[in-house]
């Protein structure tokens, strides 16, 4: 196979993309032919033989005379993508959309660089919530593709709804991090609801939204963990409702927040124990002895991890803090997270958010002065 047919497109990124891809894709097919249902298949690390044969078995021409189906496949693995491509070539009676919902895809696969190369594969990301432009570009082209009569006035009240959730990645130095992208499945769901208020023919108004489109909020840890260090009670209790949800993230967060105060303490002792001022030295300076930085250090059952040390900028954050009550409390600091687990894990495990905005007010306090 020298080129991948024509019927076979790849999308990587928040799976709403996947819904336009589909859309597009049935808006194109149904005046040449019969439609029958999509069908979906979604791979994931318990996925088993059967779920790679009833994938291509939904690729197996239709039953009916000249009618299309479209196929989608969610993170298939790239070992099939080649026999899959054959198949495609092989008829016209589907269309597969094989879809990551992923920030990148694997570079190794030759079918994946033969659909880029062939302008057949889009790479959509996801947004982060600070992108408003990519944000609106997004939202004009599902408004696009699901018939939605939205202006620019009601894409940006959309946004400002906050429909945000947190994706685990890992950064180009291998640590473990967390970003928070906007929701884009959900924010349709809201478009929507908002297009049937107006009447479907209808432009939607700010109003429309305002009337039946509910409000999220969702913060990042760091807004909360800064805000502490901080000493800013108000904003670090109001990031703390959108970033804690479950017993299971209190426990990262408490995580979170020892660990800062343990970063605290080894940039303070290298500003202090010696001539190392910028922060690129004393990251540099940090990498030469072992520091704690993992998400949860609560957890016995796991071996104790070879940590990455902080970059330049999370150092030039913390030099923020020098001269501020944080930069000497960071061993109270530090006290308070230890004495707040004991007690989210044993006395009060079935009140992790009393405990969390106990720390919370307990840290901020000692950071402001």
């Amino acid at each position: 196979m020298s080129e991948v047919p024509s019927n076979i497109i790849a999308m990587v990124g928040d799976p709403a993309m996947i819904r336009v891809a589909e859309l597009r894709a049935m808006s194109q097919l149904r005046p040449k032919y019969e439609m029958e249902p999509t069908r979906r298949h979604r791979w994931s690390s318990a996925s088993d033989d059967a779920t790679t044969s009833a994938a291509f078995r939904s690729l197996m021409p239709s039953i009916i005379d000249e009618a299309m189906r479209i196929v989608v496949w969610i993170d298939p693995p790239i070992g099939i993508l080649q026999k899959a491509a054959k198949v495609c070539e092989g008829t016209e009676q589907h269309f597969l959309i094989i879809g990551y919902e992923s920030d990148t895809w694997d570079k190794r696969s030759k079918v994946l660089k033969q659909l880029e190369e062939a302008g057949q594969l889009h790479a959509f990301g996801y947004i982060r919530s600070f992108d408003h432009a990519r944000f609106r570009s997004a939202i004009e082209t599902i408004a696009k593709s699901e018939g939605l009569n939205l202006s620019s006035n009601c894409i940006a009240e959309l946004e400002r709804l906050g429909h945000l959730h947190r994706r685990s990645v890992a950064t180009k130095s291998g640590r473990k991090s967390e970003r928070l992208v906007h929701d884009l499945s959900r924010v349709r769901q809201e478009a929507i609801k908002a297009q049937l208020h107006a009447g479907w023919d209808a432009a939607v108004d700010i109003r429309d939204i305002q009337v039946v489109c509910r409000p999220s909020h969702h913060t990042e840890p760091w807004d909360a963990i800064d805000a502490m260090f901080g000493g800013n009670v108000a904003a670090a209790v109001k990031a703390l409702d959108g970033c804690v949800e479950d017993m299971g993230e209190a426990r990262q967060f408490l995580g979170l927040v020892r660990s800062q105060a343990e970063m605290l303490l080894n940039v303070r002792a290298v500003v202090e124990g010696s001539s190392l001022r910028e922060p690129s030295d004393i990251a540099t300076g940090i990498r030469s002895g072992q520091v704690s930085d993992a998400y949860d250090l609560w957890d016995s059952t796991k071996d104790a991890q070879a940590v990455v040390p902080p970059d330049e900028y999370r150092v030039k954050k913390l030099l923020e803090l020098r001269g501020r009550p944080a930069w000497k409390n960071a061993e109270r600091i530090i006290g308070i997270c230890i004495s707040a687990h004991s007690d989210l894990v044993r006395t009060l495990s079935g009140q992790w958010d009393v405990v969390l905005l106990r720390t919370v007010l307990d840290v901020a306090g000692v950071c402001s002065g």
